[in-house]
């Protein structure tokens, strides 16, 4: 029993001491094109523990003791670099970046002492200067800095980019007839029938890696854009575990908290874009509405069809919440069955309120020539005042598996879902009418919003990484767009004296 005891003891205590070590994982890029190099060497200076970069350039060193430590990262016809200062720590992944400059002396080694890289923004900046085509585009690092919610307010702040509506992207100021998105490389349907460019208000920012702008061809981009052409890169195989929550609350006194909010009676599930059928047309519509009427039951029947449908024709002051922004993301890579396995899972949520109260609307008409006269006549006069309650949301899920260091497959889900109410009150008069009366009109919209993706892409380095690199990518998308029981409702107002 004894020894029973002390066996037990003492494999507790290695496992312990095991279980206390570190990983060092890094990726090594080309300073002068910022692609990733595949078997590059990275190693603990002055050892022979090390790895080799994938077909991603990342590389993994495991089962390091707590320590400080130096590696040498090195590849042939490229300078070696010594990347010092390198804390690992018990069961925690140390990440650095290292970006290898061609050796400029032929035989003799060249030793740079550098420290560890870890801004994408200067990698994309290096990929933009070296590319042979006009590039532009921004990383989540920038526009995470700069606190945009979705894509639409994050590319804008690319140059010769401007975004039209708050969604449509005009490249160079040319139309959206002009330009073309895609998700990951795949071509991706727009909701929009009148538009040919894709809504980029759908895609939440912290789904997003990076987002490039070509701006002239090269013979590996599609042939039908003639603007630019915008790629929207979604967040890939992280390096160590990920988490990030944020929140973040707005206020505006002519929207929140306000009891002049316009309004009307919605659906329960409005608060997720999606109308749960209170907007749906009526079942007895199916039943089919008589053409004429023929006797007194015909009549009956149609009484009841126009009965039945929602009688809310005209919006309600209701106070609502504050502006609300919300987003959490989880990654991390493990080991299964030998291999590299890697995941990312996304979700954000956005809900905004908008309103203005004072509004005008005129419409005028000049009589006559205007050498003649300087005096127009009103044809249409309107105090308006209109609200809009917005919600975005949208969820990601991304997996990667590393088959060997030079062959990867991704599985990537995405769904986006937005739906907008707006109520809008206008009233004044129409002279333009001929009669004495007063004019109101109320309008209820609900637009409604949906894209679903799902990608599985390959990607192989074939003979070790030293020959033809092959790509391929499945991708099955699908987008709606709906606008149900969209009411409008005017009448005249009859004027007695100065009052209605």
């Amino acid at each position: 029993m004894r020894v029973l005891f002390s066996l037990f003891c003492l494999t507790t205590i290695l496992q312990f001491g095991l279980c206390q070590t570190g990983i060092i994982r890094g990726t090594v890029i080309d300073d002068a094109t910022g692609e990733a190099l595949i078997g590059a060497t990275a190693v603990i200076a002055n050892t022979t523990t090390g790895g080799i970069t994938d077909l991603d350039g990342q590389f993994s060193i495991t089962n390091l003791q707590p320590s400080i430590y130096t590696i040498q990262v090195s590849y042939v016809s490229y300078e070696t670099q010594f990347i010092q200062n390198i804390e690992v720590l018990p069961n925690e992944i140390s990440t650095v970046n290292i970006r290898l400059k061609e050796a400029s002396i032929g035989l003799d080694e060249v030793v740079v002492q550098a420290t560890a890289l870890k801004s994408a923004e200067s990698a994309l900046l290096t990929i933009q200067k070296k590319a042979p085509n006009v590039l532009d585009g921004i990383s989540a690092e920038q526009f995470g800095r700069s606190g945009d919610n979705d894509a639409a307010s994050a590319i804008k702040r690319v140059t010769g980019v401007s975004v039209e509506g708050g969604k449509y992207v005009y490249v160079r100021g040319l139309g959206d007839r002009y330009s073309k998105t895609t998700l990951n490389g795949a071509d991706i349907p727009g909701l929009d029938p009148e538009k040919n460019t894709v809504q980029m208000d759908l895609f939440p920012s912290n789904l997003i890696d990076n987002i490039l702008v070509y701006k002239t061809f090269t013979p590996d981009l599609p042939g039908n854009f003639s603007g630019g052409y915008v790629d929207i890169a979604t967040k890939d195989f992280p390096d160590a575990f990920t988490f990030q929550l944020s929140t973040s609350f707005g206020y505006n006194p002519q929207a929140n908290l306000n009891d002049q909010f316009l309004t009307y009676n919605t659906g329960k599930l409005d608060w997720l874009g999606i109308d749960d059928g209170t907007r749906s047309l009526p079942e007895s519509i199916d039943q089919g509405v008589p053409g004429r009427y023929k006797s007194t039951e015909d009549n009956k029947r149609l009484t009841a069809i126009t009965k039945s449908f929602n009688n809310d024709l005209a919006p309600i002051n209701k106070s609502k919440f504050l502006n609300q922004s919300h987003a959490v993301s989880v990654g991390n890579q493990h080991t299964l069955f030998g291999k590299p396995v890697g995941y990312h899972a996304s979700i954000s949520y956005r809900r905004n309120f908008e309103s203005y109260q004072n509004g005008e609307i005129g419409r005028y008409s000049l009589q006559g020539s205007s050498d003649h006269t300087d005096v127009l006549n009103t044809e249409l006069y309107l105090d308006d005042q209109q609200s809009i309650e917005e919600v975005i949301w949208g969820a990601m899920l991304g997996t990667s598996i590393k088959l060997t260091p030079y062959q990867k497959i991704s599985l990537n889900i995405l769904r986006n879902q937005s739906g907008k109410s707006t109520a809008r009150n206008q009233i004044g008069y129409k002279p333009s009418d001929n009669v004495d009366l007063g004019y109101q009109t109320r309008t209820l919209l609900y637009l409604q919003r949906a894209f679903t993706s799902a990608q599985l892409k390959g990607d192989h380095a074939l003979l070790h990484g030293k020959g033809i690199r092959v790509d391929w990518i499945l991708s099955v998308a699908k987008s709606d767009l709906s606008e149900p029981d969209l009411r409008f409702f005017t009448n005249g107002i009859e004027v007695v004296g100065e009052e209605t």
